[in-house]
């Protein structure tokens, strides 16, 4: 290959890194405003790195007649344990899956510039930048006029009235419940029901309950 030819082949794979950094950080920057554990320089990484490997396989399958897919496709499993990392599990919720799922895509987002569809790329990164910030907007509308079911955990006084009370304000909120269980532990009731309704009703629920003086303690988990 000849020198011209040389450099024209490296300004291109430099190009793709370029589009792989602007990409990576297009995503990243949100991630980072909003103080996500994947933020932009994770996110430029993980599209430069999936770049730099598309690019290697591609030289590869070019000199030695080898099939790219065998360096691109690994990286689909190692993006999916680097994504692992960011998933956290707590009090029976799970956090981080949407910083997964974005590491995921930008990967494919990065190993698009790598094989040259830097439109495409451009394309899925704008498409997920409004995935973003737009569509928690409507998670919170449904959140807020959805059904969301709830576990409550009410401790008090040993006394029927409370149960009695619980129940009727339950009803006074519009709130269905199930499973509502009464179980009598070192001298107190423990109350376990399920409610479900609006997130707002919800949690003026558990705002009364702890408004009684009778009431040790009430807790909310998502069921």
């Amino acid at each position: 290959m000849n020198g011209l030819g040389f450099e024209s082949e490296l300004l291109l794979d430099i190009f793709k890194i370029f589009i792989a950094v602007l990409c990576g950080g297009i995503i990243g920057f949100e991630r980072e405003l909003k103080d996500k554990p994947a933020g932009l320089r994770t996110n430029i990484l993980v599209a430069t790195g999936s770049c730099l490997f598309v690019i290697f396989g591609l030289k590869v399958a070019g000199s030695y007649g080898d099939d790219p897919g065998r360096i691109m496709g690994p990286i689909i499993t190692g993006i999916g344990f680097l994504g692992a990392g960011t998933i956290i599990r707590a009090r029976g919720s799970v956090r981080g899956l949407t910083s997964a799922a974005t590491i995921w895509v930008v990967a494919g987002v990065g190993m698009s510039a790598g094989l040259g569809q830097f439109i495409l790329a451009l394309a899925i990164s704008i498409l997920v930048l409004f995935i973003l910030l737009i569509l928690p907007k409507a998670e919170d509308f449904i959140s807020e006029y959805g059904i969301k079911y709830q576990e409550f955990t009410v401790v008090s006084k040993p006394s029927a009235a409370i149960v009695h009370w619980v129940r009727r304000l339950i009803g006074k909120f519009s709130l269905g419940y199930t499973r509502f269980q009464v179980t009598r532990e070192k001298g107190l009731f423990k109350i376990d029901f399920v409610a479900h309704g609006k997130e707002s009703d919800l949690v003026n629920l558990l705002a009364q309950l702890l408004k009684n003086p009778d009431i040790k303690e009430a807790m909310m988990e998502e069921s």
